[in-house]
Parts: C-alpha cells; structure tokens; sequence
C-alpha cells in the first residue's frame, strides 16, 4: 500500500524575506555610514571593507536561509538553493555597494 505523503510545513514569510532583504540594506547602510564619517582625501579606500562586511553578513543570513528550509527541502535541491542564495547576495549586495559609492565619491 503506498504511503500518503504529509503536508510540508509551512516556511515562516517574514523569516524569509529578513533573509534575503538583510543583507544588501546592511551594505547600503554601512556604505551611507562611511561615506558620511570616511576621509574624502583618500580616493575612496574607506570603502573597501564594506564588500567583506556585505561577506560577512552573506554567510551568517545563509544558516538562517538553510535552516528555514530544511524542513521543506533536503538533499541536492537544499544545496543548490543554498549555492544559488550565495551567488545571488554575493551580486546583489555588490551591485548596491557599487551604487552608493556614486552617491559619495566625486
């Protein structure tokens, strides 16, 4: 007799969407934070720790985003989604760290 498969639990939205909306509102913040209090003589090389910062936050936002989903997802499809959560951060958060440094270098 086959087995009836059970519903999935739900994933908590608000959980998720923190997960994936962190990360670059960090990096748009600390950039604003150092364009403010930075040194404007020194060609913008106060700038180059916020992509580590952007880093940093990536990875600590993907054990919260794995282990959102890993009642739902599990083996190959949890590690792609996870590889995939990576790569899309990694671009986001570089894509508005590159912007924000136009607001305050001139």
């Amino acid at each position: 007799m086959p087995e009836i498969p059970t519903p999935l639990p739900r994933i908590p939205r608000a959980k998720l969407w923190a997960t994936l909306v962190v990360p670059p509102v960090a990096t748009f913040i600390a950039n604003c934070l150092t364009g403010v209090s930075g040194n404007h003589g020194d060609y913008g090389v106060s700038f180059l720790w916020v992509p580590l910062f952007s880093l940093a936050m990536t990875g600590v936002f993907l054990y919260q985003f794995n282990k959102l989903l890993r009642p739902c997802y599990q083996g190959r499809s949890a590690v792609m989604l996870g590889f995939f959560y990576f790569i899309g951060q990694i671009v986001v958060c570089l894509a508005v760290w590159f912007g924000s440094c136009f607001l305050f270098i001139n």
